[in-house]
């Protein structure tokens, strides 16, 4: 299983460590198939962006995308380990398209694992593709499910920027980290203070409150799907929507903080890094006006 981490994430603080036994992830930090988890515990098989991966076969289920352009990857084909040429302890597959060779400052011992996360930064992402080729429904796969998800989420749904339809008006950002260690570890807050919420030109009873947005999403901030990881850092997105209606305003002010996690934290040089960051949106007769987000002076702050 290692065979198959991100390079980044394949480090002297990953080596050895299982994830909890309730996770639907491992060292790959990618997401189990969630309808073979029940059907069959043995035969399970992680998605990677562009395979699935079969762990009792220590291969990936389709044909290398590589193979036939390559005949010198025909001769490892039926090796376990395929993927990386039958070289799973110097070599990564992170995509299931192409391995990739380890530097050899990567190859270590286990005694020198530290159980930690430490966060080095926070960032918004607000336009283009999502980072790690993941789309937003892999965040939010009850979304798809529901008659109406569509209006809550940006067309196309792999890309982050504005979104606008005849129920909903948003944003769609993605939030990505930097961190050291067992990024699995470190967790995610987000405090959302209504700044301004006029909706019909009648204020709302919410504006002035300040609330936790992730508890009040009923999300899981610790497991996909809500956190997925790019290049082993934890990240996840966030869908921003309000109600389209007439002589509305908003204007919502968000704090997103990473913080340090793990036995061993007390050895990390921070222990958040957090990113202000405002939505606001607009609706009246003269014109409809999408802002956001716009990221507070001085970006992220770590300590």
């Amino acid at each position: 299983m290692i065979a198959v981490l991100e390079q980044r994430s394949l480090d002297c603080r990953l080596l050895g460590r299982d994830m909890p036994k309730n996770s639907h992830s491992f060292l790959t930090q990618k997401e189990l198939d969630p309808d073979f988890i029940a059907f069959n515990a043995n035969n399970r098989r992680y998605h990677f962006p562009r395979r699935a991966y079969l762990v009792f076969r220590a291969a990936f289920i389709q044909v290398d995308p590589q193979l036939f352009g390559r005949p010198s990857r025909r001769a490892s084909l039926l090796l376990p380990y395929s993927y990386v040429q039958g070289r799973p302890t110097y070599a990564v597959d992170p995509y299931g398209f192409e391995e990739v060779f380890l530097p050899v400052n990567l190859l270590c011992k286990k005694q020198d694992i530290d159980e930690n996360c430490c966060p080095e930064n926070i960032d918004v992402q607000r336009i283009g593709l999502f980072k790690g080729e993941y789309d937003i429904y892999d965040f939010y796969p009850s979304l798809k499910a529901l008659e109406n998800g569509k209006n809550f989420v940006r067309t196309p749904e792999n890309e982050t920027g504005p979104i606008i339809n005849e129920k909903r008006i948003g944003y769609q950002i993605q939030i990505l980290s930097k961190t050291t260690g067992l990024g699995r570890l470190c967790n995610f807050t987000q405090v959302l203070t209504y700044t301004k919420n006029v909706v019909n030109g009648v204020v709302h009873p919410d504006q002035g409150k300040t609330i936790d947005d992730i508890a009040l999403s009923g999300q899981d901030q610790s497991q996909p799907p809500f956190r997925q990881y790019f290049l082993g850092n934890p990240t996840f997105a966030d869908p921003i929507s309000a109600a389209f209606r007439p002589n509305s305003h908003y204007v919502w002010d968000y704090e997103t903080c990473i913080h340090s996690g793990g036995r061993d934290m007390g050895k990390c040089k921070h222990k958040k890094c957090c990113i202000k960051w405002q939505f606001s949106a607009r609706i009246n007769a003269d014109e409809i006006l999408v802002e956001g987000p716009i990221i507070e002076k001085g970006k992220p702050k770590c300590e």
